[in-house]
């Protein structure tokens, strides 16, 4: 584990994600959470929700922008690969 705590990105703001945000935002071990959909209300609604204060509608910037050690991936199944293929680890 990183020194300071995980950062977690998390793509998708559907329904499920509701779950996977409060969990990252609960947990001590975690040193940032950083929310993202293409439909940037919705991402914005769920971030004030649990204090989510970096978001973005955009997945390939929002990884360019912040230094995550983990993805998390909430977005129907379709759209796995291509966000796992993004250069998101460097």
């Amino acid at each position: 584990m990183m020194a300071g705590g995980l950062r977690v990105a998390v793509i998708g703001a559907g329904y499920f994600s509701q779950f996977h945000v409060e969990a990252w935002s609960a947990m001590e071990s975690i040193a940032g959470v950083y929310l993202c959909d293409s439909d940037h209300a919705r991402a914005r609604a769920l971030g004030d929700r649990f204090g989510v204060s970096d978001i973005d509608s955009d997945a390939e910037r929002m990884l360019a922008r912040f230094n995550v050690d983990l993805l998390d991936i909430v977005t129907p199944p379709a759209s796995h690969l291509e966000l796992v293929r993004l250069n998101w680890c460097a």
